[in-house]
């Protein structure tokens, strides 16, 4: 398998009722790194679901798919993702040979694990790219009730009390409120006073009228009294009465006048109350003013929050591309005519260089009248039969294999391992490679169990005997159960006189991974056992 997709390992679906299975649309290496969640409950492999073995045609056919043992509520969203353990499994010991399948499984994981580490970091805060190179992003220690903002440099975040500030603030519009609701009591009494003083000023002023009619009136009967004073004494005294009638009215008048002058006075009063209270009114507008501006200091304080946050974005944005950036590295691996150049030293080319349109090129790049370019080809190899090649360093030759560098014997070695202590080599039973860590024998039957290896599972060899196999079928039950179906079983048949073993076979369509069926062609024939492949690790 080669990842040759930037394929985003996570997918999601919305449960829909007696639906159990779901497609998988990303490449994985081994199935429990599959995990499944609904809603915001995380599966467990094996128990709530189950994930086949990856097979590349399946996925390019959408035909991967995970499949539910539990039954979901209608509408919970089901998250399937891929989680590759950030390990590394791949050894290349230093007399092995060279393997480049263990290469490419060695990039696919870690291929896998950049989609991975891409899909968390697109989920996170980033700042721009734009920001200056010495930006400090670090978070300041935690602090109870505080939030994060820049500093005055915006180069920092810091600690900031945004709750006290808002308290203040609080504070002092409480206190603008009660001025103010205060000054508007007042306001409205100064009005009602007020309009008292108005009621009154006009009360005055009809009687200050009235006098005056008056007064016009007497002094017009007064001129009338005196002109008939001389012919009539009676006249002259009754005008002398109307007269003293008058002087009372015209006193009356004047008392009216001093009251008025008093009214007026109570006015001027109110007018100077008026006065206070466009001041209480103005001292309250100041104080608005002032809880107006700390909401401005608030509104600051929020946006100085999103700017931080833009920037713990641009940030993110940063490490994703750190991060393909290093991918690209891997990708750039020089290649000469699509044979890679991971493996290091010379390659000898023996292809000509050729005009026209079949120009070689080096990771793309036309290498005509680019300099000189020298192909080194092989020695001639007339006679030289059973030779290797080898070289001084400058010029490359034919060499003897000497005894010394052949393999030693091979009798009595069978599973053996080939090994070398720096000058001889020599043959190293499996055992001691991959121990034997569980055994049991029972009369025919027995299993081994070997140390988990760089699979990740555990091998396991077991047999037995089964006699006689009934005319038609035999069931038998392995005594370990193996991982998937994808083990080896030998039958070794044994039968009595006349019998045929050719007839007694596996029912290949009966076989489990904890069982298989043997069918027989006549009664009485036995057969025995012998199974291997991997298991899960055992606790």
């Amino acid at each position: 398998m080669t990842v040759v997709e930037n394929l985003t390992p996570r997918v999601q679906y919305n449960y829909v009722a007696e639906q159990q299975q779901y497609p998988i649309t990303f490449p994985y290496i081994e199935r429990q790194y599959v995990k499944c969640m609904v809603g915001d409950t995380l599966l467990t492999y094996n128990i709530d679901y189950q994930v086949p073995a990856f097979d590349q045609e399946s996925l390019d056919d959408n035909e991967l798919y995970l499949t539910l043992l539990i039954t979901p509520t209608a509408g919970d969203v089901i998250t399937i993702y891929r989680e590759t353990p950030l390990d590394q499994q791949a050894e290349f010991p230093q007399t092995a040979k060279f393997s480049s399948q263990k290469i490419t499984e060695a990039l696919d994981k870690l291929t896998q694990q950049q989609q991975e580490q891409q899909d968390d970091i697109n989920t996170c805060l980033r700042l721009s790219k734009n920001i200056p190179v010495d930006f400090n992003t670090e978070l300041p220690e935690p602090a109870a009730n505080q939030v994060i903002q820049w500093n005055e440099d915006g180069t920092q975040l810091i600690n900031y009390n945004l709750r006290g500030e808002i308290t203040v603030i609080d504070t002092k519009a409480n206190t603008a409120i009660s001025t103010a609701n205060a000054a508007n009591a007042k306001a409205d009494a100064a009005t009602a006073t007020a309009n008292t003083a108005s009621t009154k000023a006009n009360t005055a002023i009809s009687t200050a009228n009235t006098a005056e009619d008056k007064a016009d009136t007497a002094i017009s009967t007064a001129n009338t009294a005196s002109t008939n004073a001389s012919n009539a004494v009676s006249t002259a005294n009754a005008a002398s009465q109307t007269a003293n009638t008058a002087s009372q009215v015209a006193t009356a008048a004047s008392e009216k006048v001093d009251d008025m002058e008093e009214d007026i006075e109570a006015v001027i009063e109110a007018a100077e109350k008026i006065n206070e209270l466009e001041e209480a009114v103005e001292t309250a507008t100041t104080a608005a003013t002032t809880a107006s501006t700390a909401a401005t200091t608030a509104s600051i304080a929020a946006t100085n929050a999103s700017t931080a946050a833009t920037n713990a974005s641009t940030a993110a944005d940063t490490a994703t591309q750190k991060a393909q950036e290093v991918s690209q590295a891997l990708n750039n691996i020089a290649t000469i005519n699509n044979t890679s150049l991971l493996n290091g030293g010379n390659i000898n080319l023996q292809v000509p260089l050729v005009s026209g349109t079949n120009i070689k090129t080096i990771n793309n790049n036309s290498i005509l009248g680019s300099g000189n370019l020298t192909l080194d080809g092989l020695p001639s190899q007339t006679g030289q039969s059973g030779k290797y090649l080898k070289t001084d360093g400058t010029d490359a030759s034919w060499a003897e294999v000497e005894a010394g560098d052949s393999l030693p014997d091979q009798t009595g070695h069978s599973g053996d391992l080939l090994a070398t202590d720096g000058t001889d080599a020599s043959w190293v039973d499996t055992a001691e490679v991959y121990p034997v860590i569980e055994t049991y024998s029972n009369g025919a039957s027995w299993y081994r169990v070997y140390a988990t290896d760089s699979t990740g599972y555990q091998w396991c060899e077991q047999g037995g005997y089964v006699s006689p196999v009934p005319t038609s079928y035999a069931n038998v039950s392995l005594l370990k159960t193996y991982k998937d179906l994808d083990y080896s079983l030998q039958l070794s048949q044994s039968r009595y006189s006349g019998q045929d073993p050719s007839y007694t076979y596996i029912a290949s369509g009966n076989r489990t991974n904890s069982s298989f069926q043997i069918t027989a062609y006549a009664a009485n024939n036995s057969c025995s056992w012998q199974a291997s492949g991997y298991i899960e690790v055992q606790q």
